[in-house]
């Protein structure tokens, strides 16, 4: 169910939960995991009118007591409580898109996908990232390497790389990405094209940064353009002793160090050098605005043209939710926050990362910001940080128009 038309209803997550409830009317309504997904989804489901019974978090100690464990107000129990349960009677909403080995363990208990536990539609999910990466971490195969192709690899074609995260990843929640609807804008537009889609889910601009150092100039495109913006607010996904790097590649490499160590008699290293920290009084803002710099300075010597787009916030601007957006937010940025500290983080430290990156984008004409560009347009998000179809047509428009003026098509 795409189509959300038929429900009268602007949100995806407001559809699916509405459809989940007519399904399973009159069943225990279970959440697996304890995650900032799982906790919105919570605030979905009570903003439907309906409650969750309880949370099963799959990390829990199966040997260590319970007993008074909860999360957003309910109990949150180990994994395998759901072996007592009868497949028939409750209905598992599976909120760990990224744990796809959980499924097994569902089958295994006796519960079916889309009869006794669901997905939601792919909510939150992306295309696997089955790629163990040096450099940043983790990415994925795709058409090429890691990138997926909107239209026909040709020669004599505009070619442009499109980079990001889960808000350029042509895979997040099943929507179509902005690069996919630029590249339909182009082709209406009497341009022919290909785009080359590097978006990840999870990708903050330390991993875009690095990407494009690498990969992208071999693709030997005519345009780079850079979605980013949220996921460097207050270093959340970031290393933050070397804020340069990800959280996926540090823990990655100091594994390494540590199996190393442990395997070998005689060493010749045993720490994990990341390179010197650049000053404690550096902010995200200015490790945002460097990758920029870095990029731009970067393909600039190739000849590439590069744009840095700053991407739209649910709390920079005027977005106008619907009464279900609204009760929402106020669950999750109230109890949700309270269990989570980075969605306490997000929202806390936001408006001030989007304030000191506005006040700076002005010294450099190949940013642009996109902060508002969803005033007036409603359905635009699809949940706190992420976009529906709708927002990314909006996106892809505006950036058209920038790309336009910059007379660069």
């Amino acid at each position: 169910m795409n189509g959300l038309e038929g429900k009268g209803m602007a949100n995806s997550l407001q559809a699916y939960i509405g459809e989940l409830l007519e399904l399973t009317r009159g069943r225990k309504l279970v959440i697996l995991g304890c995650t900032s997904a799982s906790a919105y989804i919570c605030c979905a489901i009570r903003a439907m009118g309906a409650d969750v019974d309880f949370f099963v978090d799959p990390d829990a100690d199966p040997l260590e007591t319970t007993d008074g464990k909860s999360f957003m107000s309910r109990p949150a129990l180990p994994l395998h409580r759901l072996i007592y349960e009868d497949p028939s009677e409750i209905a598992v909403v599976h909120s760990l898109h990224y744990r796809r080995d959980l499924n097994r363990t569902l089958e295994n208990y006796g519960l079916r996908e889309n009869e006794s536990y669901f997905g939601l539609h792919g909510y939150q999910s992306a295309k696997e990232r089955d790629v163990l990466d040096p450099l940043v971490g983790y990415g994925r195969s795709d058409d090429v390497g890691s990138f997926h192709v909107h239209g026909e690899n040709e020669e004599g074609l505009l070619r442009i790389v499109a980079v990001g995260g889960a808000t350029t990843d042509y895979s997040y929640s099943g929507f179509r990405s902005w690069p996919s609807y630029l590249h339909e804008i182009l082709l209406e537009n009497g341009i022919p094209n290909v785009v080359f889609n590097g978006g990840v889910n999870g990708y903050t601009s330390c991993e875009e940064r690095d990407v494009v150092l690498r990969d992208v100039p071999c693709l030997k495109p005519d345009l780079v353009l850079s979605l980013s913006g949220a996921c460097d607010i207050a270093d959340i996904m970031v290393d933050r002793a070397h804020p340069w790097y990800s959280k996926a590649t540090s823990r990655r490499f100091e594994s390494d160090i540590r199996t190393h160590a442990h395997k070998q008699k005689e060493l010749w290293f045993d720490e994990a050098g990341k390179g010197a920290w650049p000053g404690r009084g550096r902010q995200d803002s200015q490790i945002w605005l460097a990758n920029q710099r870095i990029m731009h300075a970067s393909l600039g010597s190739y000849g590439i043209a590069f744009h840095g787009f700053f991407q739209p916030a649910v709390f920079a601007g005027s977005y106008p939710m619907s009464e279900f957006e609204k009760q929402c937010m106020a669950s999750f940025t109230s109890e949700g926050a309270r269990e989570i500290d980075s969605i306490s983080v997000f929202f806390d430290e936001g408006t001030r990362f989007y304030e000191d990156v506005r006040g700076r984008m002005a010294e450099h004409a190949f940013l642009h910001d996109l902060s508002h560009v969803f005033d007036g347009v409603c359905g635009a998000y699809s949940d706190w940080a992420h976009y529906e179809e709708e927002g990314n047509k909006v996106i892809a428009q505006a950036v058209y128009g920038i790309l336009t003026d910059a007379g660069r098509l």
